[in-house]
């Protein structure tokens, strides 16, 4: 009796689970039932698909990273198909992620993506990797890619994805100065936000940051994680703000009989020069009842250095 039939489904599964890529890409052709385990979304669905500019790759866990180009092109198709982590490294064609926009097509399950600091990442090919995997994406990092207009924010390309639950769009110029298109997509999908982060956003006006933080604090239910460190036009107005929206969100909360408190936001304020301090007895009363957090105060943590030299750069780029 073939080996194979011997081998309950399940165990087969775990098996293949951990083996690296080209193990499981040979072990197709040992039977029918290898075959079909093989191409299970189980074995697949960890996978991350890496590209880099020297070459597309796929990282199975722990095991050496294994090039596409020594992989079937019909067996890279195939497993496409149940990829769910999409990495973008640096990438310096001078068409820049263009002629990837065909791999890009064959991803409709990614529940992750990554493609922080990808300078060459044009709003073309950001919209065909969420269009593909529109109903899928759960985590988006998009910090760094300068190249990114606020036409990414709207209600059609990121506010489009049902299912996303962290964001981070620090070091972009997505967000407009006034915050406007910020605001819009925090009421339309900020109450399946967990974590947002809109970090060193050097363009922000005080007014938009007003208008974003009263949005989070009526509409982010759900959120734990708010990073905005080194945000030089950020104000201790705008966290008292967002306490105080973040407060009648929770009265209103308990008073309508929907649940219990609201878990506790952590907000990052490092490198934020304009916060003076929250140590105030009206100021911590107020963070305490909306449930806020400050990890790191910026009178009492280190000034951050990264942060002063970041800004001065951005003045002398836009003078």
């Amino acid at each position: 009796m073939p080996l194979s039939l011997t081998i309950p489904d399940d165990l087969l599964l775990s098996i293949l689970a951990h083996l690296p890529i080209p193990t499981i890409l040979q072990s197709r052709a040992i039977s029918r039932q290898w075959s079909r385990a093989a191409s299970s979304p189980h074995v697949w669905r960890h996978t991350p698909l890496i590209i880099s500019s020297t070459g597309l790759v796929l990282d199975h866990k722990l095991a050496s990273p294994f090039q596409a180009h020594n992989i079937p092109p019909t067996a890279i198709s195939a497993l496409c198909e149940y990829i769910s982590t999409l990495v973008v490294m640096p990438w310096d064609h001078p068409r820049g992620l263009c002629p990837l926009d065909e791999w890009f097509r064959q991803l409709p399950r990614l529940t992750r993506v990554d493609i922080s600091n990808v300078d060459t990442l044009t709003d073309d090919s950001l919209f065909i990797i969420l269009q593909t995997s529109r109903a899928t994406v759960k985590y988006l990092n998009a910090s760094g890619c300068t190249r990114l207009t606020a036409q990414c924010l709207s209600p059609t390309w990121i506010g489009a994805l049902p299912a996303l639950s962290h964001l981070d769009m620090s070091r972009t110029q997505c967000v407009l100065p006034d915050g406007s298109n910020m605001v819009e997509f925090i009421r339309e999908a900020g109450g399946r936000l967990r974590r947002l982060g809109i970090s060193k956003c050097f363009h922000m006006s005080r007014r938009g940051w007003g208008g974003i933080m009263q949005a989070i604090g009526e509409c982010c239910v759900e959120l734990e994680m708010l990073d905005v460190k080194g945000n030089w036009t950020l104000g201790e107005d705008h966290l008292l703000q967002l306490g105080s929206a973040r407060a009648k969100l929770d009265k209103a909360k308990l008073e309508g009989g929907r649940g219990g408190e609201m878990a506790v936001l952590a907000v990052d304020i490092r490198g934020c020069e304009r916060v003076e301090t929250v140590e105030e007895a009206t100021s911590v009363q107020r963070m305490k009842e909306a449930h806020i957090a400050i990890l790191h105060n910026a009178v009492m943590a280190d000034r951050s250095e990264d942060a002063v030299r970041e800004y001065l750069r951005f003045l002398c780029s836009h003078s």
